[in-house]
């Protein structure tokens, strides 16, 4: 069977293709929501064992580091002083609204050590600042799952991590980057919340020690209410959840019914316990206006504690009716009562259309956070970026659409869309 693969040098997609593009400066606001899909920060826990929520400041016993000698991590009650935190470094920005702000809470403030020390413009004057704090030993003893949790709030760009690191010994380190892939220049959810899973590193240790810092030129994080506890019983977890088409495997959010073929669907699933776990399953639901389109489980699989592994289902599902079809998957154990159904579920949605292939989910040109940025080796020259779409049934093209950001830089450009046809045998 011949199958043609359709490459598509726009920047994203649809069939009809659309296309979007966001500014890079670090003047522009994007307002983020928390992504949809839970990934490996939505751990739950018990009880805290240990809090720290910074109403004394810092902890006297904890080290702050500051390479850079003009940005340590302070203990404060206002957000970021810099000249991108809304009122050009006039006043405080928004503080991050933790459970226990009114006590105060940890920033970082990179915008504030730059613009007061190097001053603008940002672009050529800032510099990287590296700057983390350390807490002292804190004992883990008698617990057989660590779940570390805080609150943040943050803005950052050039892609940094957000760094969180826990040792037993204070000498090696298993890292953590806690961005979660917010994309640059958007501001975190206020407040975010972390949890992350590090039994395997601090489970019934007498010395645990976690360091949080980054090396960042702009904008700020805050942290507050960090916390120790133990995960709940027999708690499995969703991580990332998608599904697969065609030779690609390539997840499209708008599909063209004549271009339907079967849909395999995979989640990531965690086991949050100090204890292995039998018998667990995925398991996925999908539904239109008119009732259930399609059902399906993974087979069943046993995970070591903190362990994470992906489950695939055993069937497939081929869309046969247009419309938008809602997709539930679903994290479950056979035999036992799992202690935490929070983050068991995820909700997507897939469209099949007349005519329409896109590989995106936005719904409002308002939702594009992607940037095409970092061209300095080809300044001023022409580039291709594309996607692929693949094409198992004859069709014609009727449209490429794309989306071009509201930018006075943007005007009178020079665009060109092109495509491809690659051929494939199978």
């Amino acid at each position: 069977m011949n199958k043609l693969v359709l490459g598509l040098c726009v920047l994203a997609a649809q069939f009809t293709v659309v296309a979007q593009q966001a500014d890079n400066a670090e003047d522009v606001s994007i307002r983020h929501q928390k992504p949809t899909a839970p990934a490996a920060h939505d751990s739950q826990k018990a009880i805290p064992f240990w809090t720290e929520d910074f109403g004394g400041g810092i902890p006297t016993s904890w080290d702050v580091i500051d390479s850079s000698g003009i940005c340590p991590w302070v203990h404060s009650f206002d957000g970021s002083w810099g000249y991108f935190n809304g009122n050009t470094a006039t006043a405080g920005g928004e503080a991050i609204n933790s459970t226990t702000a009114t006590n105060g809470f940890m920033i970082c403030d990179v915008d504030s050590a730059n613009h007061f020390t190097y001053g603008q413009p940002s672009g050529s004057n800032y510099q990287y600042l590296s700057s983390y704090f350390i807490t002292s030993s804190i004992d883990c003893s008698g617990h057989s799952s660590v779940i570390l949790s805080f609150e943040q709030f943050f803005r950052y760009n050039n892609s940094v991590s957000l760094n969180v690191l826990v040792s037993n010994d204070s000498t090696n380190w298993t890292a953590y980057d806690v961005a979660y892939g917010y994309a640059n220049n958007t501001f975190s959810p206020n407040q975010d919340i972390v949890d992350l899973n590090i039994t395997n590193i601090a489970a019934n240790q007498s010395t645990v020690y976690i360091k949080i810092g980054w090396s960042a030129r702009v904008y700020f994080w805050m942290i507050d209410d960090i916390s120790l506890s133990e995960a709940e019983a027999n708690d499995v977890a969703l991580g990332n959840n998608w599904w697969g088409t065609g030779l690609t495997q390539s997840q499209y959010y708008k599909i063209p019914l004549v271009q339907a073929s079967p849909v395999t669907f995979y989640s990531e699933i965690s086991n949050n316990t100090g204890a292995s776990i039998t018998d667990i399953f995925s398991d996925v639901t999908v539904t239109n206006t008119g009732g259930v389109d399609f059902q399906g489980t993974s087979a069943q699989a046993t995970l070591l504690p903190v362990e994470m592994d992906t489950f695939a289902l055993t069937t497939n599902w081929t869309p046969a009716t247009q419309g938008l079809h809602t997709v539930d998957y679903l994290a479950d154990v056979n035999g036992v009562t799992d202690g935490d159904l929070t983050n068991n579920d995820f909700t997507d949605e897939l469209e099949i259309t007349s005519t329409i292939y896109g590989l995106d989910n936005l719904q409002t040109p308002a939702d594009a956070t992607g940037s095409i940025s970092n061209f300095s080796s080809n300044t001023g020259q022409p580039f291709k970026i594309g996607n692929v779409y693949e094409i198992i049934n004859d069709a014609g093209i009727q449209c490429i659409q794309i989306g071009i950001a509201d930018e006075a830089k943007n005007n009178e450009k020079e665009i060109i869309i092109d495509y491809d046809l690659l051929l494939k045998n199978q």
